[in-house]
């Protein structure tokens, strides 16, 4: 047994090209170091101080950043390379200065720090930079930790997402939240808070010529895609999140309060308009509440936009936009919960249809009803057997 470990011993150090020292040491080989150096799964470059010139770069070196040996000859290639911009160059070469300064005998250890590299085809990446300074050269060791941080960044998105959707969720759970829920909103919100706003609601049609419904079962696709649309629509005076009936957007500011509906719309064709230009293949439409004066109103306020989008496709299928002041009797929608304030509309909106119905001997009250239950106008037709232009007619009057 021993001789068997002592020919493998023998070959195994043969193999790795040992060589003796002045002292009889077994060290390994220049060449075979280069070797090692070469396949580590860590970006390596080592320039002499002597001369400035870089002497070697390993093949993650290359993988990583683009460079190679020709690209970045000398250490002030590299540093003009990889930080193009002055006064990060300048920051970055200050730490490694004063490591240097600093440092009373050799090797001196450089502490790791982020850095932001340029890669040749203008990438960036975020890498933990540290090195090691001899009497002859630089060592310098880069952990590449972009994906890392991406997948922190996404993991920490994430989670607002859940708190914010989580907190309006709630808000609009009730007419009048809690002291609670609404301070829990403004501290979110910070000064956005005591401004007026208008509430949007946008319900996804299609996405790549498929239904909603089609894309709810896919949801590897449908959720990035809808926090890829909310992200977007999101800035310093815009709030969005996601609702069970779809995004809630909320965009803050003066105008549409005191301009009232006209405004609104606008805003809510802008909306519209950034969807299509950053979200190609994407179709949607949108609900538009009366103007929102406070948070405590967000609940009453946002259920019209619901009213709104459900109802509004049905009546005008063209449409992609729908205000909760055009959708006219069916306003009752949002408070049918409340039976006193429903029989009150139905007198106040429903009755003269129905006294209408009756001393004309007309319709219109089922025609409405159809409409309500069918996608678009001519399946209303074919439910109530009656034709398309009869149907128009009704409608109309």
């Amino acid at each position: 047994m021993k001789a068997q470990n002592y020919c493998w011993r023998g070959k195994y150090e043969k193999g790795l090209n040992m060589v003796d020292d002045n002292q009889g040491k077994r060290t390994i080989s220049e060449k075979l170091f280069r070797q090692f150096a070469q396949h580590l799964p860590v970006p390596l470059v080592y320039g002499n101080r002597s001369s400035g010139r870089n002497e070697f770069v390993n093949e993650q070196y290359t993988k990583i950043f683009g460079y190679t040996l020709k690209d970045v000859p000398t250490i002030s290639a590299w540093w003009g390379l990889a930080y193009p911009d002055e006064k990060y160059r300048s920051e970055q070469m200050r730490f490694w200065e004063t490591a240097l300064v600093g440092g009373k005998t050799y090797p001196i250890n450089i502490e790791p720090r982020e850095a932001s590299i340029v890669c040749k085809n203008g990438e960036i990446r975020l890498c933990i930079v540290s090195g090691t300074i001899t009497n002859d050269g630089v060592l310098a060791t880069f952990i590449d930790i972009t994906e890392k941080r991406h997948d922190e960044q996404l993991l920490m998105a994430s989670y607002e997402r859940k708190r914010k959707n989580d907190l309006f969720n709630d808000l609009i759970l009730h007419d009048e939240p809690s002291e609670k829920v609404i301070r829990s909103c403004e501290r979110m919100l910070g000064t956005l808070a005591k401004k007026p706003f208008d509430c949007f609601l946008l319900v996804m049609k299609s996405y790549q010529g498929k239904p909603r419904k089609h894309w709810l079962d896919r949801r590897d696709i449908y959720q990035p895609l809808i926090d890829g649309i909310a992200q977007k629509l999101a800035d310093e005076t815009t709030i969005v999140w996601e609702s069970v009936d779809g995004l809630g957007i909320l965009r803050f500011g003066d105008q549409s309060v005191q301009q009232g509906k006209t405004v609104q719309c606008q805003h809510a064709e802008a909306v519209l308009k950034t969807i299509e230009q950053k979200s190609p293949g994407f179709t949607g439409v949108l609900g538009v509440a009366e103007p929102v004066r406070r948070l405590s109103e967000l609940g009453t306020c946002y259920r019209q936009a619901v009213v709104s989008v459900q109802c509004g496709p049905k009546i005008w299928p063209q449409r992609t936009i729908f205000h909760y002041e055009d959708i006219g009797l069916l306003q009752l929608l949002p408070y049918i919960s409340d039976p006193k304030q429903l029989d009150n509309y139905v007198e106040r909106t429903l009755g003269p249809v129905l006294h209408h119905d009756q001393n004309k001997k007309m319709k219109l009250l089922p025609t409405l009803e159809g409409i309500l239950l069918s996608a678009n106008l001519k399946s209303a037709a074919n439910l109530l057997l009656i034709h398309y232009k009869t149907l128009i007619v009704r409608k109309r009057q």
